[in-house]
């Protein structure tokens, strides 16, 4: 049994692997111009364009899925579809009508992610290992739409404005955040960005971050960043160690996820139960 996975650009520049595939999401400039988020855009491109300009996301066209599972059903027999979590996109609702359309539920699986990034990347490495187990497509479908609550996420960043412009925390919590110099803490919770808690320092929010994730009583900790400071990268890898954290995944953001919070920032995950 050969078996596709197919993601899209909110997976990152995670691990690669043969069977992997990945459906670019489009990026929309204020002239609507759209760019896809491919491997031809390049960090200095898109640093270039969102420092001038408040990007916004939307989903694959719905012809472009189609032609991407027509394609690889051609070489494969199965294709699992593990992309953008459900609830930050209609992206989910694509893959379930493209599948509903070619009227071929026995042979593509849509998997409910409910994450991006460094938690994405995680479920991927998961449906490997089930692959590589012979079990096939409906027996894994099953197994991480199971799991897609057990991994606990926080989001830090130090630029606020994305965040806001997206609606995804309020004007009011932005404000105070740029005028008094907080560092807000978002918490991935029931599907959606919530905030947490205000700290004074980006360290100290880090620390509070790190000793939430303890209770979970795990070892290894994923980490995804933005374009963040070198120095600061450093900082933050020396305070993890000292958490008694191991670094496992340790990725880029996805350029998709930054147009939403922002280039400077960085996502924390553990998983409460082994994958």
């Amino acid at each position: 049994m050969k078996i596709a996975i197919l993601t899209d650009s909110s997976y990152g520049t995670g691990k690669t692997y043969d069977n992997l595939y990945k459906i670019s999401l489009p990026i929309i400039l204020p002239d609507l111009k759209i760019i896809e988020d491919d491997k031809n855009f390049t960090d200095k491109k898109f640093l270039e364009i969102i420092n001038k300009n408040f990007l916004k996301t939307s989903q694959t066209p719905f012809e472009k899925i189609i032609e991407t599972l027509k394609n690889l059903l051609t070489k494969y027999d199965q294709v699992i579809i593990c992309g953008l979590a459900k609830n930050l996109s209609g992206q989910y609702n694509q893959y379930l009508l493209a599948t509903k359309y070619l009227e071929l539920s026995d042979r593509i699986f849509v998997i409910d992610s409910n994450g991006v990034s460094i938690i994405l990347e995680r479920q991927v490495m998961l449906i490997q290992k089930l692959i590589k187990e012979n079990k096939e497509g409906k027996e894994i479908q099953q197994i991480l739409n199971n799991k897609n609550q057990d991994y606990d996420c926080y989001i830090l960043s130090k630029s606020w404005d994305n965040l806001i412009r997206s609606g995804r925390i309020t004007k009011l919590k932005g404000f105070f955040a740029k005028t008094l110099k907080f560092n807000f803490v978002i918490k991935v919770q029931n599907e959606k960005l919530v905030f947490d808690s205000k700290h004074r320092s980006l360290l100290a929010a880090l620390k509070y971050i790190l000793t939430n994730l303890k209770v979970h009583q795990v070892k290894e900790i994923d980490v995804a960043y933005g374009f963040i400071e070198e120095n600061i990268l450093k900082k933050m890898k020396k305070i993890i160690s000292e958490y008694d954290f191991k670094i496992n995944l340790y990725s880029k953001l996805p350029k998709i996820i930054m147009c939403n919070t922002g280039v400077k920032t960085l996502a924390f995950g553990v998983w409460k139960n082994e994958l």
